[in-house]
């Protein structure tokens, strides 16, 4: 490994701007994949930390459900670009991470920056619906989507940036804001010559999704979705969207 690659970041406990080099739920030791030693030392948030992760979002709700969508739209494309500037960083962190190679990490940031792109495309075209016209009382009705407020999400360990692109863009586009914590589940991998075995152990597998031989097409356009520990719900297309939004239905009369 290059000696840039050897360089080990300093990680910290996040919560709004506050940068926490410990946490109530004492360390986690991260092991080098490449070497199999302990490399690193991961600050673990407790019942204390979650709750001002969860007040911090609370507060940050309140200003971000009343911009504009448009503002969103634009925040979150410039969140895109700066991923994108800093694609190298991003990569080799990927792989001091998870030893994923530097040349898949990239294609990865390539991946997240699409789908960042994608959900900020969506901010500004979440709309109601009417449901029914004006009667001969004068009643119409109508349905309006909201943002739930403060979402939690736990992301697979595999694809650390990505997976955090998947929710976290969808999330943000409709409103709401989040907490973010890391997991140790992931997807399906299998690696096999034999097609019909691929088949075969794909169907028994218990995962939302299952990567033969590599394979991944993980285009913001294809909806999928989790089973048992892989996780509940949709990323992907309009699917991952509605995740993030509740219908709030309206009837209008007449006095």
């Amino acid at each position: 490994m290059p000696n840039s690659c050897a360089e080990r970041p300093t990680i910290s406990l996040c919560i709004g701007d506050e940068r926490l080099s410990t946490g109530s739920a004492g360390l986690l030791s991260h092991v080098d994949p490449c070497s199999g030693e302990q490399d690193a030392s991961v600050p673990l948030a407790g019942a204390p930390e979650i709750d001002r992760a969860v007040t911090k979002a609370r507060a940050a709700y309140t200003d971000w459900c009343r911009r504009r969508s448009s503002e969103r739209r634009d925040i979150l494309l410039r969140l895109a670009s700066l991923v994108e500037e800093h694609t190298d960083e991003f990569a080799r962190r990927g792989t001091l991470d998870n030893g994923t190679t530097v040349t898949i990490n990239r294609l990865m940031v390539t991946r997240t920056v699409e789908w960042i792109r994608y959900y900020a495309g969506w901010a500004d075209k979440i709309g109601g619906a009417v449901t029914g016209s004006f009667d001969s009382n004068g009643e119409m009705s109508y349905v309006l989507p909201q943002p739930f407020g403060v979402i939690g999400c736990i992301t697979t360990w595999n694809g650390p940036l990505i997976s955090v692109a998947m929710k976290v863009a969808a999330v943000l586009a409709a409103g709401n804001a989040v907490v973010v914590k890391p997991s140790e589940m992931t997807s399906g991998y299998l690696f096999t010559r034999d097609v019909q075995r691929a088949h075969r152990v794909a169907e028994r597998l218990e995962t939302g999704e299952v990567l033969v031989n590599g394979a991944e097409n993980l285009s913001p356009t294809r909806p999928f979705g989790g089973v048992v520990i892989s996780g509940m719900g949709r990323e992907g297309a309009r699917e991952g969207l509605d995740e993030f939004l509740r219908t709030k239905a309206v009837a209008i009369g007449t006095l």
